[in-house]
């Protein structure tokens, strides 16, 4: 299609753009809790991975909306699932690829 996802960290949203840059969609903080969204990536299927510093989360959002899948608690931590201030994602075959900066470290996880 040419759309465009953007993270706009200031304003805690992301956004998607038309080829023409005209916003045609807005994923708020209401909506989502965002706070310091960085980094995106898209899925086959349609979905969006966001890396969300500041909840010390990665969210996997549906085309349709919802979100399906949150890794990190929301509080900064280490271990298992937890994240402290992730702020890169990359989608590779059937994996993500995360940057757990907070923690020092880069982890991987099997997506479906």
């Amino acid at each position: 299609k040419g759309d465009l996802w953007l993270a706009d960290a200031g304003n805690d949203r992301v956004l998607l753009l038309s080829p023409e840059l005209t916003i045609k969609d807005e994923l708020s903080r209401e909506e989502y809790g965002f706070r310091g969204v960085r980094y995106l990536d898209v899925m086959t299927d349609g979905t969006l991975i966001a890396a969300d510093k500041y909840t010390h989360s990665v969210k996997f959002i549906g085309p349709d909306g919802t979100l399906r899948l949150q890794i990190g608690t929301g509080k900064a931590s280490r271990g298992d699932y937890e994240l402290t201030t992730p702020e890169g994602v990359e989608l590779r075959a059937n994996h993500v690829w995360i940057s757990d900066s907070g923690n020092d470290r880069i982890i991987r996880y099997l997506v479906h």
